[in-house]
C-alpha cells in the first residue's frame, strides 16, 4: 500500500516524497522543470539585491564627493540592476505560484479519489471533522505556502552569505553585533510565542470550519427544519458555535499584537545600529558616507533571513496547523482501507 504519511516521519516532506514517488513522469518532468528554473531565479534575484546594495552605497558616496562622472556611471548600473532585479523578482514569483498549483491539482484529485472510493466518506463521517475544508483550504495553505517558504528559505539563505559578506567588508564587529541580535529575536519569537500561537491557530481553524459546516447543514436541512419549527434550535447552535469562533479570535488577535509589538520594536532598531557603530569612521573620515547605505541595506537583509521565524512567523503557524489537519485526513483515509493507487 503506498502510503502518505509516516506516523513517525515528518509530514510535509512525506506528502513531497509522496508526490516524487507516484506522480506519473510527465507531471514530474513539469514538476522538475519548474523547480530548476525556480532555484536559478532566486539565486539570480538575490545576487542582484547584493549588487543593488553594492551600487546603491557607491551612487551616495558619488553624490557626497560631488564626482558628476561618478555619479553618472554609478547611476546607469544602479538603474540597470534595479530593471534587472525587477524582472528576476517578477519571474520568480510567477513560477512559484505556477509550480504550488500544480502541486495543489494533483494532490486535491488524488485525496477526492481516494476520498469518494470505496465508500471512505461514509466511514469517515463520524471519525474525522470538516473533511470540505481539509481538501479546499488545507491543502492550499500545505502547497502553495509551502512552495513560498521553501523558496525564502532559499533565497534568505543565499542573501544571508551575499549580505554578510558585504557587511563584514565594512564592519567586522557590525557583524558580529548583527548575528547575535538576530538570533536572540528569532529565539525569543519562537519559542515564547510560537508554541502559544500555533495551538491558538490550530482551534480557531477548526471552530470556523464547524461554524461554517452548520450553516451549510441549515441551508441542507431547511425545509425540514422549517417543517419541525426548529429555527430557535438552529439559531441557539449557530449562535454557540459562533462565540467559540469569537473567543479564539479574540485570543489569538492579543497574541498576534504582542508578536507585532516585539517584532516591530525589535526591527526598528536595526534602522539606526548601523549608523551609531559606524558614525565614529565615518565623521573621522575613515570611510565614505556610502558605507552606512551599504550597511544598512545588509544589515536589514541578514537580519531578516536570521529573523525569518519572526518575519514569517503568522504563515508558518498557519500552515503548521493546516498540515496537522491534512496528516489527520491522510491517516484516517489510509486507515479505513487501500489507497487506490490512480488518480
Amino acid at each position: 500500500m503506498p502510503r502518505l504519511l509516516d506516523s513517525t516521519g515528518q509530514p510535509l516532506w512525506q506528502i513531497m516524497r509522496f508526490y516524487w514517488a507516484h506522480a506519473n513522469d510527465h507531471q514530474k518532468k513539469t514538476a522538475g522543470i519548474g523547480l530548476v528554473i525556480l532555484i536559478g531565479l532566486s539565486i539570480l534575484s538575490s545576487n542582484a539585491l547584493v549588487f543593488e546594495s553594492l551600487q546603491r552605497g557607491e551612487f551616495i558616496s558619488a553624490l557626497a564627493t560631488r564626482d558628476a562622472q561618478r555619479f553618472h556611471t554609478s547611476l546607469i548600473i544602479l538603474i540597470g540592476i534595479l530593471l534587472t532585479s525587477a524582472l528576476f523578482l517578477s519571474a520568480s514569483t510567477y513560477v512559484r505560484e505556477r509550480l504550488g498549483l500544480h502541486w495543489r491539482r494533483w494532490l486535491t484529485r488524488y485525496i477526492l479519489t481516494t476520498y469518494l472510493s470505496q465508500q471512505r466518506f461514509y466511514r469517515l463521517s463520524s471519525d474525522i471533522d470538516n473533511p470540505d475544508q481539509r481538501m479546499s483550504e488545507d491543502i492550499k495553505k500545505v502547497t502553495q505556502t509551502s512552495v513560498f517558504i521553501l523558496t525564502t528559505l532559499l533565497e534568505s539563505g543565499i542573501q544571508l552569505i551575499g549580505f554578510i559578506g558585504v557587511l563584514w567588508s565594512v564592519s567586522i564587529g557590525l557583524t558580529g553585533f548583527l548575528v547575535f541580535y538576530a538570533l536572540v529575536g528569532s529565539a525569543i519569537a519562537t519559542f515564547f510565542f510560537g508554541v502559544r500561537l500555533t495551538h491558538i491557530n490550530t482551534d480557531q481553524l477548526k471552530r470556523e470550519a464547524t461554524f461554517r459546516f452548520g450553516l451549510i447543514d441549515i441551508r441542507e436541512h431547511s425545509e425540514s427544519i422549517a417543517f419541525h419549527q426548529g429555527q430557535p434550535y438552529a439559531n441557539n447552535n449557530s449562535r454557540q458555535r459562533f462565540r467559540q469562533v469569537v473567543q479564539y479570535f479574540n485570543l489569538f488577535i492579543r497574541w498576534q499584537f504582542g508578536l507585532d509589538l516585539f517584532q516591530n520594536g525589535y526591527q526598528y532598531l536595526t534602522f539606526i545600529i548601523p549608523s551609531l557603530i559606524l558614525a565614529s569612521h565615518i565623521l573621522s573620515g575613515n570611510q565614505e558616507i556610502g558605507a552606512v547605505v551599504q550597511s544598512q541595506a545588509a544589515f536589514d537583509r541578514i537580519w531578516l533571513s536570521l529573523s525569518l521565524v519572526i518575519v514569517q512567523f503568522e504563515q508558518l503557524t498557519a500552515i503548521a496547523a493546516s498540515i496537522e489537519r491534512l496528516s489527520q485526513l491522510i491517516q484516517k483515509l489510509q486507515a479505513t482501507d487501500h489507497i487506490e493507487n490512480s488518480i
